[in-house]
């Protein structure tokens, strides 16, 4: 309240400061008033620097307060930071489990960074770089190196990834009742490199164009099994080249935990023996995810999708039930066809400044064409799970899910939510 005082005091002794003059012309044969004039005049001035000293150290205490509260908030890493993300890589083991991998032991780890260009606005979206490698106990391997970048307050979006693996899987036959008895085992190694240029057309209206490149090799086929025959596409490997042609509606308020908006896509991938393919197919995704807030610290994220391919592709890139993202809980390629189709919704909660969790619900199946999804059999996941978030200002977490399915059952461990 100093201020206001000091303020309220000064401005009537401006005022006395300006009837000085004709005070002292209407006084001049008085002698005595001189003396008292200079007297008021020094108070004045007395009052006015008091006045300016009390801002001054107002002023001060406003700037430290504040200068107080960035370096607080730097420190917490409280979640809605507008502050630029730390440049540095962050080193994180992979170590958990999952129904095709088994047990990854400790010799797994990821490098992570997110940053964001000098001079960018707070609300632009960050870069990620991920580079993986881990190890399973079912002798697989796997190295990647990706790169997200937004460019341009968001105008532009580069992806690019590079991966090795060798990971072997198994292999049921087709279609959403393919029997457990089916099992066989196929080993392969895989060298992919994909390019994703997407341009901003209108506010929350994307454009997109890639190319992907795959080689497959395939080392070791169950010799009991149908793989073996040759007579299923890809089951002797080669090379899938596809061009990918995108039109994305994107609103969400966070590219990796959304609380609000959607991301829509619609997305066309031929493959072509002219790009250079050896198979001769043509992939249609549509993916609709929504977000929802339900409070300051409650959101609810939903998600339909449908992957259909036409064509002859091969065995190992068709839509699949079982992934860390949709479907979780079931052994990645448990169940494979031609098209797919699934749903899920998600409620999550912040209960910590680092800490939030989450469980899901959804169905879905596949078939062998769009037509058939009505008569294929239909299949749940549920589950639960927690985040640690890594980066509070960007929300970006490390997450650990518990997930059930009809007769399965699977732990995940990744980066960023499952959609």
């Amino acid at each position: 309240m100093r201020p206001a005082v000091a303020c309220a005091r000064a401005v009537p002794a401006a005022l006395l400061i300006a009837a000085v003059p004709s005070t002292l012309a209407a006084q001049r044969p008085d002698s005595a008033a001189a003396p008292r004039v200079r007297a008021i005049g020094d108070s004045v001035r007395a009052d006015s620097v008091r006045a300016d000293s009390v801002r001054t150290d107002s002023a001060r205490t406003d700037s430290a307060t504040s200068r107080l509260g960035r370096l607080r908030r730097a420190a917490l890493g409280a979640p809605g930071d507008s502050g630029p993300p730390p440049r540095r890589w962050r080193a994180l083991p992979v170590l958990g489990s999952a129904p095709e991998t088994g047990v990854q032991f400790g010799g797994g780890g990821m490098l992570i960074r997110v940053t964001r260009p000098a001079g960018a606005r707070a609300t632009s979206r960050p870069t990620t770089d991920r580079i993986l490698a881990r190890a399973t106990t079912r002798q697989q391997i796997q190295l990647e190196y990706e790169r997200d970048a937004w460019f341009a307050d968001d105008a532009w979006r580069v992806n690019t990834n590079v991966e090795y693996s060798r990971f072997p899987l198994a292999f049921y036959g087709f279609g959403a009742s393919s029997p457990e008895a089916a099992e066989e085992f196929y080993r392969p190694r895989t060298i992919t490199g994909s390019l994703l240029v997407q341009r901003r057309l209108q506010r929350g209206l994307y454009v997109g164009a890639g190319y992907a490149l795959a080689r497959t090799w395939m080392r070791r086929l169950d010799p009991d099994g149908v793989l073996v025959t040759n007579t299923i596409p890809g089951s002797r490997g080669g090379t899938v080249a596809t061009l990918d042609l995108s039109l994305v509606a994107d609103t969400r308020d966070n590219v990796y935990a959304p609380r609000r908006g959607h991301w829509v896509t619609a997305q066309w991938s031929p493959s072509r023996r002219a790009l250079g393919s050896q198979f001769t197919f043509a992939r249609t995704l549509l993916d609709a995810r929504l977000y929802r807030p339900l409070g300051a610290r409650t959101s609810l994220a939903l998600q339909g999708v449908l992957d259909d391919m036409a064509g002859t592709p091969p065995f190992d890139r068709l839509p699949t039930i079982g992934t860390s993202s949709i479907m979780r809980a079931y052994e990645r390629g448990r169940y494979r066809e031609q098209t797919l189709a699934a749903a899920q919704l998600e409620l999550r909660r912040d209960v910590h400044r680092r800490l939030a969790v989450a469980a899901w619900g959804g169905i879905g199946t596949v078939a062998s064409s769009v037509g058939a999804l009505g008569d294929a059999r239909v299949l749940p996941s549920a589950g639960v799970g927690g985040r640690w978030y890594l980066f509070p200002s960007e929300r970006l977490a490390a997450r650990l899910d518990l997930a059930f399915g009809r007769a399965a059952t699977g732990i995940y461990v990744g980066i960023g939510e499952a959609f």
